[in-house]
């Protein structure tokens, strides 16, 4: 039997909800405690479905945001296997299209923050002769 004001499991035998203290009143029939098993349902489902859409839209976000932190490859793959975590929880929502899109980003801005990172690791013992390089083109080409 669940109580009628918070929803908590309690024993049949109990005379009080354990969770909340409101005294438990016996069902006049099963009919009614169909009802109250299915409105509970009803509003799981309806929270559940409320927190995917959250999590969907999160995924989509997340994936924009590791598009735009692309010169930053670690936080880049931060975000990016974020979004795709937020995109498989949302995936169940109605916002599902989000969710995949945010799953699609986070994919790919991954792969491409690991290809960054791994470039910029192989460049920098060159680091000083590219900045100097850098630095004598610049001078040339404003003077």
């Amino acid at each position: 039997m669940k109580c009628r004001n918070c929803g908590t499991e309690i024993p049949d035998q109990a005379l009080v909800c354990g969770n909340c203290g409101t005294p438990v009143e016996p069902y006049d029939s099963q009919e009614q405690r169909r009802k109250e098993q299915e409105e509970y349902r009803r509003n799981t489902r309806n929270e559940e479905r409320f927190a995917s859409a959250g999590c969907a839209r999160a995924s989509l976000i997340l994936g924009i945001l590791s598009i735009l932190s692309i010169t930053m490859p670690y936080i880049t793959i931060i975000l990016s296997l974020a979004a795709i975590a937020f995109g498989i929880l949302g995936s169940r929502s109605r916002r599902r299209g989000q969710a995949i899109a945010g799953i699609v980003m986070g994919a790919v801005m991954l792969l491409t923050g690991m290809v960054l990172l791994v470039c910029l690791s192989a460049l920098e013992p060159y680091e000083e002769e590219l900045t100097n390089l850098f630095y004598n083109y610049l001078n040339n080409y404003t003077q």
